[in-house]
Formats: C-alpha cells, structure tokens, sequence
C-alpha cells in the first residue's frame, strides 16, 4: 500500500528511487542545462502530464498552481512588511527607554552638582 504523500510549502513532496547508472545520465543532462536533476525530472514529469490529458485540464491545474504560487510571494511579502514594522516599533520603544534612562541620568548628575555647589558655599562662606 503506497503512503500519502507529504507536502513542502505549497508542493507535494514524492521520494523517487532512480538506479544509480540511469542517474548519472540523467545528472550530466541537467548539468549540461545549468539546471538541478531534481529540477529536470520535474519538467519531464510535467510535459508528460500535459501529454496525457486534454489541453485545458493541463492550463487549468498550471492557472491554479500559478495563483497558489503567487499567493505564497504575496504572504511572503506582507510577512517581511509585518515583521519589519515590529522591528521598527520594537527599535521605537528602545529608544524611549533609552532617552527616559539619559533624562533620569542628567536629573541625578543636576542632584549630584547642585549638592557639591552647596557644600562649596559652605566651605567657602
């Protein structure tokens, strides 16, 4: 009995058991391409697809896995925005912390010297 196949992002994942001779054919090709085996096999698998069913069907499974693609850019992109914004406000709330910390420095410095001027005068007078 065959598992159920996993999923990676919005793919399917599917283990495939080549035999090595065959493999190193098929890796020097998608070398001589510039591509990965992996990326070869997948282009293979899909034109064969397309050769076996009616056009449309193919256009169609390709329309809907395009837009399942270009939703995932699109999260991706609103992701990185988010994650940027509450960088910014993480960085924002530092600095007033910062800034809150600096002003309650200065006031203990102003303690600090207004003490010594008094003891100043009062050695002096």
């Amino acid at each position: 009995m065959e598992r159920k196949a996993r999923t990676h992002g919005n793919k399917i994942y599917k283990q495939l058991l080549l035999d090595p001779a065959k493999f190193e054919i098929l890796d020097e090709i998608a070398k001589d391409r510039g591509v990965r085996s992996s990326a070869l096999i997948r282009q293979i698998v899909y034109e064969w697809i397309e050769s076996q069913v009616d056009v449309s069907r193919f256009k169609e499974a390709d329309a809907l896995d395009n837009a399942v693609w270009r939703k995932s850019i699109s999260n991706r992109i609103d992701g990185r925005k988010k994650k940027a914004s509450r960088a910014n406000k993480t960085i924002q709330s530092q600095s007033l912390v910062n800034e809150k910390t600096i002003e309650e420095k200065n006031e203990k410095a102003k303690g600090v010297l207004t003490k010594i001027k008094d003891l100043l005068t009062i050695s002096k007078g």
